[in-house]
């Protein structure tokens, strides 16, 4: 591993030590090629060609880190909706109405489920409905919003929330078991590109490159 590291580490500054030498070899050959008057001018140019461009690059990266970041939280939230439906289904079943359940589940899960619980209690504090309140909760397509909308319909509708929390429990463990069980199959390919581009160069500079060297020096 601190083989591969180093590897990696020699390869990268030799990738940065160059880039400056052949950008500065470029420059000198277009200033070379270009008058004095129409240097000032073809400069002017293509910076004011470059703003649009860094713009556009800076907007895409804020946007993937965006996307990124959403991604992220999504996972954490989806980990922690099996202790949100345990605490709710305790609470429920202790005689709770859904709303003072929901207020269970801000005090006592893990923080970033119970940030979310918290705004449902902030919303209907301020005067919205609790069904308008908890169907925000996370997002179309996720395990969150699929509890809120649970729990929205069961405030709308007057039904029992237990069943309707253990099947969503059944539901969401078996969904976290099979999204487990699909990352550990992506293991092997994410390990493809440091083994190809980082072990194997290294192996081959410890075991390959001495045995040429030595025996050219022999010959």
């Amino acid at each position: 591993m601190w083989i591969a590291l180093g590897w990696g580490t020699v390869v990268g500054m030799a990738v940065l030590t160059r880039a400056p030498a052949v950008v500065a070899h470029e420059r000198v050959r277009t200033l070379r090629r270009e008058s004095g008057g129409n240097r000032t001018r073809s400069w002017a140019s293509r910076s004011s060609r470059r703003v649009p461009v860094v713009d556009v690059v800076v907007r895409v990266a804020r946007d993937i880190r965006h996307r990124i970041d959403v991604r992220r939280r999504n996972r954490v939230l989806t980990a922690q909706v099996p202790v949100a439906i345990d605490l709710l289904g305790v609470a429920v079943s202790a005689g709770y109405p859904p709303a003072a359940a929901v207020a269970v589940v801000a005090r006592f899960a893990p923080g970033d489920i119970a940030a979310e619980f918290a705004r449902v209690i902030d919303s209907v504090a301020i005067g919205a409905s609790f069904a308008t309140a908890v169907a925000r909760l996370g997002g179309a397509g996720t395990e969150l919003g699929a509890l809120g909308r649970a729990l929205a319909d069961a405030a709308e509708l007057g039904t029992p929330v237990g069943p309707v929390l253990d099947r969503l429990g059944v539901e969401v463990r078996a969904g976290l078991r099979r999204r487990a069980e699909a990352d550990a199959r992506t293991v092997p390919v994410k390990l493809l590109f440091p083994l190809v581009f980082l072990v194997l160069p290294a192996f081959g500079l410890i075991t390959v490159v001495p045995a040429v060297v030595s025996g050219l020096r022999g010959g």
